[in-house]
């Protein structure tokens, strides 16, 4: 009876990390997809990209963390490479992060279309998100 009861908790913790990871990524790529203009800035305002490139990311990142989302929620085989995608993601979103408190820049995020300054405590959401994204890679053995 013990076992049954830990392989039912540890399905509802992966479909919960698949939730939040998904409802993460889902409404900050589409926020982003909805309002590029203000996504756009956002990545100006990190002052690393190159002027000539920021099109481009501001027309991808959006879609990647949308596919993202879907691909970690929907799609069974594709959901370790899903999670490995967001891993991926959110350690450069929070090195991106990381630099611009660093550097002192008052700029929001960017992220889920909040105008609230960046500051540390954005660092640390990041991070958790990392070891919620590192915990689904390393949990769900699909894909």
């Amino acid at each position: 009876m013990e076992g049954k009861s830990t392989v039912n908790g540890s399905l509802f913790f992966r479909w919960g990390l698949r939730v939040a990871l998904a409802g993460l990524f889902g409404y900050s790529g589409w926020i982003k997809i909805l309002d590029p203009a203000s996504f756009a800035q956002s990545v100006a305002g990190y002052d690393v990209v190159p002027y000539s490139l920021i099109p481009l990311v501001t027309f991808w990142i959006p879609w990647i963390e949308l596919w993202a989302a879907l691909a970690v929620l929907l799609i069974g085989p594709l959901r370790r490479s899903a999670s490995l995608w967001m891993l991926v993601l959110l350690t450069g979103f929070t090195a991106l992060k990381i630099s611009a408190v660093f550097r002192g820049l008052d700029i929001s995020c960017g992220c889920t279309g909040s105008d609230d300054p960046l500051t540390w405590v954005s660092v640390v959401e990041n991070l958790i998100w990392m070891v919620l994204a590192g915990l689904h890679f390393r949990v769900d053995h699909r894909g």
